[in-house]
């Protein structure tokens, strides 16, 4: 649930003289997303042009997502989901034929009618996040960690196309009055993490050309995920949100492909150790206003290397968070297992554990001060990140040491107890002292204005020695900015307790 419906909410429980506590009927919910829908439809809405960007980034900030419907003539497609290899299974999107209905030139509509979807029905705990919160915009239960991920697609007129689902186990199609929903179980390497999203839905309005995907976690119900399927529904709004998009049509070309592997390996050179600007902790870096970057100093004042969350609170962008997960009873951070696989295809064979070794965790601490140089406010990123010099000289973000182990072939990875999935240098939390934090990790400075922060990152055993810490980085373009004199800090000397 965004702002505006937390807005309209309120109202109606003055209208209805309801307490914060009292339950909400499902008469009084209704009021709420018809006046959410009114005032929606009231506001002017840009229309963003098609781009190249993850399907899922479209929605995740909003609740509501809207998409042109067809008018008077369209075609009747099929949906379905077979398995199609061992561990694949296709979703396929067919038209059948064409409808024509009945209308005069005169009864021809003037402008196109457009749709949102919207859920009906969310399990207990789960709840449409304010934009205040770290799940913004999302679906989210506070309790289990749990999530609903939303995706709303109009299907290209000209229909017929597969998707294959790699790395998946059973599949399911349901039918569900006007609706189809094609449910993808996905094989999970998680050992048991409810928070894991298991299931692939793609629900398909039948007679209509609009697909909703679902990614939804293994902590909700069968019966619960029936029910979101059956309470999913559209219904006509004014104006249209956001461009068509279909990221499976819309793959680039092999030239594109060519275009980015030079670009990767012109931002991947070494850098001579003559070439970097490196500092110590008790420097101050300056950031200077540069092209739209910069215009600001950022003084280390100390780091270390603890084992213990006392005192950690808030996530990376400064909201209050809970890292009882991470921690044993003492309050220190938990030992690490970490195993490594080589990659399957996801279609024939799957990811295949080789070995596992102890790989302790330590909790890097950074105490700095920003000031802000330019001569007017700024809201400044604080985003910084650890890197290392691979043997070659190239400055890289992960563990040069044991990337890819010498007796592995191309092509594996590791998972880590911690969090079940890669976390070497993860920002883990943001503290501002002071009441210039603005929204996420970001502070507002007046001109001369200094703030102090506090940053913790996830460090293994293995980063230690070779360990420099970076505050910005133009276009992920490590070695460029080294290169063009952005300083880095030492932290090479830094320690294990």
């Amino acid at each position: 649930m965004n702002d505006k419906i937390y807005s309209l909410l309120n109202k109606t429980r003055n209208d209805v003289e309801l307490s914060e506590e009292t339950p909400l009927s499902d008469e009084e919910v209704n009021l709420i997303m018809k006046r959410y829908r009114n005032e929606n439809n009231a506001e002017t809405k840009k229309v963003q042009k098609k781009h190249r960007f993850p399907a899922a980034a479209a929605v995740m900030a909003a609740a509501l997502v809207l998409v042109p419907t067809t008018v008077y003539a369209y075609t009747r497609i099929n949906a379905k989901i077979e398995k199609t290899a061992p561990y694949q299974n296709t979703v396929k999107i067919q038209p059948v034929s064409e409808v024509q209905t009945e209308t005069s030139a005169a009864e021809e509509p003037t402008q196109e009618q457009y749709m949102m979807f919207e859920l009906g029905y969310l399990p207990d705990g789960y709840q449409w996040m304010g934009e205040d919160t770290p799940y913004g915009g999302k679906i989210h239960n506070m309790d289990t960690n749990g999530g609903i991920t939303p995706v709303f697609y109009r299907i290209p007129a000209e229909g017929d196309f597969e998707v294959d689902l790699s790395n998946s186990a059973s599949c399911e199609n349901y039918e569900s009055g006007d609706k189809t929903a094609m449910i993808n179980y996905r094989i999970s390497y998680n050992n048991g993490d409810e928070s894991n999203f298991g299931r692939d839905i793609w629900i398909f309005f039948n007679d209509t050309r609009y697909l909703l995907e679902l990614f939804i976690t293994d902590d909700i119900s069968q019966e619960d995920m029936y029910k979101i399927i059956d309470n999913a529904t559209l219904y006509e709004t004014d104006e249209m949100r956001f461009g068509e998009y279909f990221p499976w049509l819309d793959k680039p070309s092999q030239a594109e492909i060519d275009a980015e592997n030079e670009y990767l390996k012109s931002i991947t050179q070494p850098v001579a150790e003559e070439d970097r600007v490196v500092l110590n902790i008790g420097d101050t870096a300056d950031y200077a206003a540069h092209d739209g970057w910069g215009g600001y100093t950022v003084r280390v004042n100390s780091a270390e290397l603890t084992d213990s969350f006392d005192g950690i609170t808030t996530d990376a962008c400064g909201w209050d968070a809970d890292y009882s997960r991470y921690m044993d009873e003492n309050g220190n951070i938990l030992p690490n297992t970490r195993t490594w696989y080589k990659f399957g295809d996801g279609v024939y064979t799957l990811d295949e554990d080789m070995y596992s070794e102890d790989m302790p965790y330590h909790i890097l601490k950074v105490n700095a001060t920003y000031t802000n140089t330019r001569d007017e406010v700024y809201d400044i990123g604080v985003s910084p990140d650890i890197i290392g010099f691979d043997s070659n000289g190239v400055p890289v973000g992960y563990e040069t040491g044991e990337k890819i182990p010498p007796e592995f072939p191309n092509g594996c990875n590791y998972r880590d107890s911690l969090e079940k999935h890669d976390i070497s240098g993860v920002f883990l939390s943001l503290s501002v002292f002071g009441d210039q934090k603005e929204d996420k990790n970001h502070v507002i400075l007046e001109p001369n204005e200094t703030v102090d922060v506090e940053m913790c990152f996830l460090v293994p055993e293995t980063r230690l020695g070779n360990m420099y810490f970076n505050f910005m980085t133009v276009g992920n373009g490590y070695s460029q900015s080294i290169k063009n004199g952005y300083p880095i800090f030492d932290f090479t000397a830094l320690k294990a307790e």
